[in-house]
């Protein structure tokens, strides 16, 4: 996925030291939270089962993910010019 904004170009960051994705599960219930891993797998058989396990009555989870972006700069493709932030030069 691709986003640009004038010559400003936001992309999943491929770079060999970062893992596409990290995931974290959170008990609704407690609000006990995972560590961050990079097998969603894991994350929910492991922690998810064992919490619930552990703690009768906790059911609801939520799975959150980690995406890492990049920006990087590139040609104005369309004439138009990135958008500041309010109080940026």
């Amino acid at each position: 996925m691709v986003h640009r904004i004038g010559s400003l170009v936001l992309r999943s960051d491929g770079s060999t030291d970062k893992p596409e994705a990290r995931f974290m599960v959170e008990c609704e219930d407690c609000h006990d939270t995972s560590d961050p891993v990079e097998d969603v797998r894991r994350i929910t058989e492991a922690w998810a089962l064992n919490h619930a396990a552990d703690n009768p009555g906790h059911e609801y989870y939520q799975l959150t993910t980690h995406r890492f972006w990049r920006v990087t700069r590139g040609p104005v493709r369309d004439g138009s010019r990135p958008r500041r932030r309010p109080g940026r030069p």
